[in-house]
């Protein structure tokens, strides 16, 4: 089993190993089950750079986590100063830390600074070995496990996606035969005011299959990626929004299921869910007042409104604008904004 962890400013991965274990892939942010949650046993409860559980390390990192297929490690990071600045992506082997490959692409029509170059974490394909990459800049890429470009969209030429100083960038996920994203576009005719669209194109062709707008006017460009959840015979994406609210659509044609208003400031931290609730927190000012963060849980079947059918508790003044949380055997862990950790019982 292959646990990574990137460290910044020190910019290194490192990999623990245990000879008793087989490797799992880590395919795409947060993990498998989109939660920050392993499944796998065993591991080894501490590590350090000094050499303690450690298998290699490698002189590259950045604000973005790397994910794991195939025993390959694939990473979003950047290159170059100034006018040469560029983002890259980054393949190593796994088990030794050698570079196989690095496709390079650049860096325009955004005032982004470098150290916020390659925000988006890369997304695995397991079924085709293909990754997807969002740039700051809106560069959408699908590279094939060589590193060789399958196909290539423009974001903000195409659908006029707005980059700006932020470099906030969501991670890709992947539905079936789509790959969906999402940013703060403005384009012509319906599209015409800025709003969060979220975008699905066909993952091996990269014709885009549809756009849609389920919020109002955004408030912030956010970074919150998308999750996916069966529920009642169809999968849904869930996901906080750059005008406050989490919303429900559909992950087929995107189609908004119900919206609920959490937050005078978009949302950046991604939901979590157990299949029946979602657990949706922010650090800004809260829909109905000027006290500042909650964290909520919402039920999964409820009709958006403010109501005791759809909102099933809620912690105020848990100020955690970034962070999302994890959940486990009925426990929900939040880091807030002062790093503080909290437990709190899912019921």
């Amino acid at each position: 089993m292959y646990l990574c962890q990137l460290l910044s400013p020190v910019l290194t991965i490192f990999l623990v190993t245990s000879s008793l274990l087989v490797a799992a892939d880590w395919p795409n942010w947060r993990g498998p089950l989109q939660s920050g949650v392993s499944l796998e046993t065993g591991l080894p409860d501490s590590w350090s750079p000094q050499g303690k559980n450690l298998l290699w390390k490698a002189p590259f990192g950045g604000r973005s986590a790397p994910i794991v297929m195939e025993e390959r490690v694939y990473m979003l990071t950047h290159q170059g100063k100034g006018s040469e600045l560029q983002e890259l992506v980054l393949c190593l082997e796994a088990r030794t830390g050698q570079v196989l490959w690095k496709h390079a692409f650049n860096i325009y029509q955004s005032d982004v600074p470098p150290h916020r170059v390659g925000w988006a974490s890369p997304t695995g394909d397991p079924s085709t070995g293909r990754i997807y990459v969002q740039g700051v800049c809106g560069v959408f890429l699908c590279l094939d496990r060589q590193g060789h470009i399958i196909w290539i969209r423009y974001l903000a030429e195409e659908f006029g996606l707005i980059s700006t100083h932020g470099g906030r960038t969501p991670t890709p996920v992947i539905f079936e035969d789509l790959v969906i994203t999402s940013g703060l576009t403005s384009g012509w005719g319906k599209q015409a005011r800025g709003g969060h669209r979220y975008l699905a194109f066909d993952k091996t062709t990269g014709d885009l299959i549809w756009i849609r707008q389920p919020g109002g006017r955004p408030h912030d460009t956010t970074y919150s990626t998308p999750v996916l959840q069966k529920f009642q015979g169809r999968t849904l994406i869930l996901d906080g929004n750059g005008d406050g609210g989490i919303y429900a659509m559909t992950a087929r044609t995107g189609l908004p299921i119900w919206s609920f208003p959490l937050s005078k400031r978009g949302i950046n931290s991604s939901v979590t869910t157990d299949g029946q609730r979602i657990y949706a927190n922010h650090g800004e000012e809260n829909i109905e007042s000027s006290d500042m963060g909650r964290l909520v849980s919402l039920n999964l079947s409820g009709s958006g409104k403010r109501d005791a059918k759809s909102e099933l508790w809620r912690a105020n003044g848990i100020m955690a604008s970034y962070a999302s949380a994890v959940l486990h055997e009925g426990r929900l862990l939040l880091a807030d904004n002062a790093a503080n950790l909290f437990s709190f019982d899912t019921a």
